[in-house]
């Protein structure tokens, strides 16, 4: 959490001073355990740390295209068909093309409030015509509220040290109730994690949440099943009733 607010606290002094930051995944110094995978991962990291209203992916290509070659000019929800129409396409000069823009644009419209726009960087002032609010690509457009710099946090700040699998029951309950995650709900556990660690919850193979876990995957495991009442009497102890209290509780 520090780390996250000092890198927040960073970029906000150097654009009072009128420098603008550049920020690169594929650095030459980079390492694998800081990697966030991708630059377009990482401009959705960069725009929750400093509440930008516009995320804007510069490419090669003019925008999100459909089957027949066609620009979408914008997206209001990225659908299943959205993600199959350009599955495997993308840039040779980049890694994940197309595909990992819209995760990204979508990450930042849910997460963020904030709208992408994805267009060519060969276009003369491409920059000045979106600030100006025009649109000479694709615009994923944003939700009409800002999940809190805390859940942010969790999502962007923490690297997932495992996940659970839950049950019809449970994600209809965090999706649609806004509830906290109980061990009735929860199938499977995997990784090695403890206490306040960050974990997946994991709905058929997709990630649909992420969250701060209040038993390490040790405990958790003796008690995936079982209602609440149950805990004291398997683990000998109980702190929480929620494997996953809601207000650590993401949704994706």
């Amino acid at each position: 959490r520090k780390s996250y607010l000092n890198i927040r606290n960073t970029l906000f002094t150097l654009l009072k001073m009128n420098v603008i930051p550049v920020i690169n995944e594929n650095d030459s110094v980079a390492v694998e355990e800081i990697k966030f995978s991708d630059n377009d991962h990482l401009a959705a990291v960069i725009t929750s740390k400093v509440d930008a209203d516009k995320l804007i992916i510069l490419t090669d290509v003019d925008g999100l295209m459909d089957r027949d070659g066609k620009i979408i000019k914008k997206v209001d929800k990225v659908t299943d068909n959205i993600l199959n129409t350009v599955e495997g396409k993308g840039s040779g000069y980049s890694v994940g093309g197309m595909v990992t823009k819209i995760k990204a644009a979508e990450s930042v419209s849910k997460i963020c409030g904030a709208d992408t726009y994805i267009a060519s960087g060969r276009i003369r002032g491409v920059l000045k015509k979106i600030v100006d609010g025009g649109n000479p690509g694709t615009v994923f457009t944003r939700k009409n509220y800002r999940v809190s710099h805390r859940k942010r946090w969790i999502v962007y700040g923490l690297k997932p040290s495992g996940g659970v699998v839950l049950d019809g029951g449970a994600v209809n309950a965090i999706r649609k109730k806004n509830s906290s995650l109980l061990p009735v709900g929860i199938k499977e556990v995997s990784g090695n994690f403890k206490e306040g660690d960050a974990v997946c919850c994991m709905d058929r193979g997709e990630e649909i949440a992420r969250g701060l876990v209040n038993y390490s995957s040790m405990d958790l495991k003796k008690i995936i099943g079982k209602k609440s009442s149950e805990i004291k009497k398997i683990l000998g102890y109980k702190s929480y009733d929620e494997v996953i209290h809601r207000d650590n509780l993401v949704m994706l």
